[in-house]
Formats: structure tokens, sequence, C-alpha cells
């Protein structure tokens, strides 16, 4: 009787499939990395509407935008000859227009960011709604990330979404823009310190305020993590 041979692939046959599925891997990759990333801009989407739809809340709740950052004295009134803190930005006052209303509460904000008990908490604390997943840094910003002359020396959870200060330089960024902020005092003509945007230090813009209509104004954008730091804290 003659031996039975069991059918087999051979070395060549076996590396021309192996090549085949390379190729046919490198042409669907693109494709579902390009659905990945539509999934994510859908996402981010969604998150600068209900960023939106938070802002509206707040301003038909209270009579105006939230604070781009607060900086406070002891007695309670502004503060504009330097940042003293507490620091808190937009994106904490609107925690609760947020479904966040648990950790809206737990913020005292006339105590500074970085105040120790429950704000350690607070300020760390990894919100999907201000994140967008497309950007590779996820971790909280460290002690270690700031500037060595910052006084921010505390860990912070990052965030994606940014107030718009104005389409004017910012604080010394050019020779004909005041180191502080004065309450009033147009950068350009005198007036007003606002850089011409929705959000700055200690702001209280309204509605009314936007002469140019709020389908034309800038208000909240998107900040890669990787050209900055940002965070939704403050």
């Amino acid at each position: 009787m003659s031996p039975r041979h069991r059918p087999a692939f051979t070395l060549v046959e076996l590396l021309v499939v192996i090549a085949i599925l390379a190729v046919l891997l490198g042409l669907l990759l693109p494709a579902v990395q390009k659905v990945w990333e539509a999934a994510s801009m859908t996402r981010c989407k969604n998150h600068l509407k209900q960023i939106g739809l938070a802002l509206h809340n707040y301003h038909d709740r209270v009579g105006q935008f939230p604070p781009g950052y607060t900086s406070l004295l002891a007695n309670g009134m502004p503060h504009n000859a330097g940042d003293v803190g507490p620091g808190w930005g937009w994106a904490a006052h609107l925690l609760a227009d947020l479904e966040q209303e648990a950790l809206f509460r737990s913020i005292d904000f006339r105590q500074p960011i970085l105040a120790p008990g429950t704000h350690d908490t607070v300020r760390t604390a990894q919100l999907g709604m201000f994140r967008c997943p497309s950007d590779l840094r996820q971790e909280p910003i460290q002690p270690q990330d700031w500037d060595v002359s910052s006084s921010w020396r505390g860990t912070l959870a990052r965030g994606n979404y940014v107030g718009s200060y104005g389409n004017m330089p910012f604080l010394n960024e050019a020779p004909w823009v005041p180191s502080i902020h004065l309450p009033g005092v147009d950068i350009v003509t005198g007036e007003s310190f606002n850089a011409r945007g929705v959000f700055y230090r200690n702001s209280r813009t309204r509605i009314a305020d936007i002469t140019d209509g709020l389908s034309q104004t800038f208000l909240v954008g998107e900040k890669s993590g990787a050209k900055s730091m940002a965070s939704w804290v403050g």
C-alpha cells in the first residue's frame, strides 16, 4: 500500500498568505482609524453642545455667564492687581448644569483650588464631559509639570475645552498690553480690559453685552493637551 500524504501548506504558500493578510490589514487600518476618529469627533461635538446648553442654563438662572476665573480679596471684592485666587474657572461653575451637582456642592468657591480637604478630590476629578477622547494626554497635570515660577504647584485634572478670552494678546504678550487687569479699561482704547472675549478674570458677561450676537461669537473651543496644559478646574 502506498502511504497516505496529508495536505499541508508549503513555506512559500504560507508566506503568500501572510503577505496577503498584511496588505489587507494595511488597507483596513486607515478605514478603522477614520471610524474611530469620526466617533471621537461626534463625542467632542456633543460635549461642546452640552457645554453650550449649560452656559445658557447658567445665564438664565444667574443673569450672566460664569467668570473666566475668579480672583478675590479676603473681603470678597474682586482683586484686580494680581492673581491671588481662589481661581475657580467657568467650567467649575457649570458643574450643577452638567449633572455634577454632588461635585459642585463639595466646592467652597471662597477657598483656593489647592486648599486641602474636599478640594483634593474635586480638583483631580477626571470628568469625561470636559475631555476629548482623541487627546492622548489623559493623566492629571502633575506639580512638576508647572513652571518653577508658578504658584500653581498642585495636581489638577486635565480639560480639553477652554473659554475664549478674546482676539487680543494676553497679559504681557505684547509691549502695549498692561501686566494687570484694570476694571473697565480696554487694552487698546482704555475702556474695557477683556480682549473682547466672553471669559476673563472675574468676568460677568451678559448676552446683552455680546453685540455681534451669540451665533457669531466663539465662547468655548477645543484644545489639545499636547500643545499646552489646560484644566477644567480653573
